[in-house]
């Protein structure tokens, strides 16, 4: 598997992204996601192999540090609850309450915030939402089961799910 600053075979180097990059900056021992994504020169492509999807995304896609990633992830990442769950464990809390706070209405922001105090069980020293409307966690993730539900306090809905069963 690539890893960050290693070679395609093109000739061309590629960054990993997302939830790859979260991985190796934090050090965390998870299974790799099924989709890896990494940034490189050149357009946007998906390449599939032996089960494993690459998406590669041009320059401008680059998300920078732990939050940037983070948030690529969320944007254009399937759900991968198992590295999410490691990420947040690894992660210190300051840097979630820090981006919760800089971005309060922010839907990626506001996603994280939801998904860290339910996977972690620890709550973020930080105010509710405003009034902003409501955005959907795991949008299109079980389409078919569960109820939604509302969390005022980060305003999102969500399905009804326990992710550790």
């Amino acid at each position: 598997s690539m890893m960050q600053g290693d070679t395609l075979k093109s000739g061309a180097s590629a960054t990993a992204a997302g939830l790859m990059y979260l991985i190796q900056e934090l050090g965390i021992e998870v299974p790799p996601p099924a989709v890896r994504s990494r940034i490189v020169a050149g357009a946007r492509r998906t390449q599939v192999a032996d089960g494993i999807v690459s998406e590669y995304y041009p320059q401008v896609y680059a998300p920078e540090g732990i939050t940037g990633n983070l948030k690529f992830a969320l944007r254009y990442e399937p759900v991968d609850l198992s590295v999410l769950y490691a990420t947040f464990r690894a992660l210190d809390r300051r840097r979630m309450e820090d981006w919760v706070r800089k971005e309060p209405t922010g839907i990626f922001a506001r996603w994280a915030w939801y998904l860290y105090e339910l996977l972690t069980g620890d709550t973020l020293d930080v105010s509710d939402v405003p009034p902003t409307g409501y955005v959907d966690v795991l949008e299109g993730v079980w389409k078919s089961s569960f109820a939604w539900s509302e969390s005022l306090e980060h305003e999102v809905n969500h399905r009804n799910v326990n992710p550790r069963l």
